[in-house]
């Protein structure tokens, strides 16, 4: 790689930029100077291979306004490191394989550009808001989970001013930070308390 291009911005893209002829010089931030000077598109064999009308498949051939750079191949490294942070989040039963290869051309890009450590290594833990009203509820749902783990809860707290109503009625929330982002076991489901059933005896109205 040349020692001009190392400084360009690289964009990767993916299926629905083609499709929707998407055009990046309007939406990228402007620098003052020609688009292709400042910026470079990326993308991999995969995303061409999903383009399946012709519209799509003669923007990306003819009409693109850059040059698109096309690798036929993603180191296997960032590919690992992509479905590890997917099975973290919950992503990876939802994501295609070209999703994960285009995440992983972005990594490995920042890898060959020295920025790799500007990229997250792990998903932020899962910020959970929990209604107060509910919080008995909540406590026997953590309870009847606890045979399968420990407690998700890492810390409680009130933090004003960062309300999921952006302000409005915070104290009638709690935020509860969870471990792991994509666990579902983390979600704990208020369990409301069990009401007995009466038995209902039958009015009959008898006529006078």
């Amino acid at each position: 790689m040349q020692a001009s291009q190392i400084h360009k911005i690289a964009i990767v893209i993916d299926t629905n930029v083609l499709i929707k002829h998407i055009s990046l010089p309007d939406i990228l931030p402007s620098t003052g100077s020609d688009f292709s000077e400042t910026y470079e598109v990326h993308t991999i064999k995969e995303v061409l291979r999903e383009l399946r009308d012709e519209s799509a498949r003669n923007y990306a051939a003819t009409q693109l306004p850059y040059e698109l750079i096309v690798h036929d191949y993603v180191e296997e490294e960032y590919m690992d490191r992509v479905r590890a942070f997917a099975k973290e989040t919950g992503d990876l039963k939802t994501l295609s394989e070209t999703d994960m290869r285009v995440m992983a051309l972005g990594l490995q890009l920042n890898e060959e550009r020295g920025e790799g450590d500007r990229v997250q290594k792990e998903p932020k833990p899962l910020a959970e808001f929990r209604p107060k009203k509910f919080i008995e509820d909540y406590k026997r749902g953590e309870s009847d989970s606890s045979d399968s783990g420990s407690s998700s809860e890492e810390e409680q707290s009130r933090r004003p001013g960062k309300n999921p109503k952006e302000g409005e009625g915070f104290d009638d929330f709690q935020e509860v930070k969870q471990k792991k982002h994509g666990d579902r076991k983390d979600h704990i489901k208020p369990q409301m308390p069990k009401v007995e059933a009466q038995e209902v005896k039958p009015v009959i109205e008898t006529e006078e």
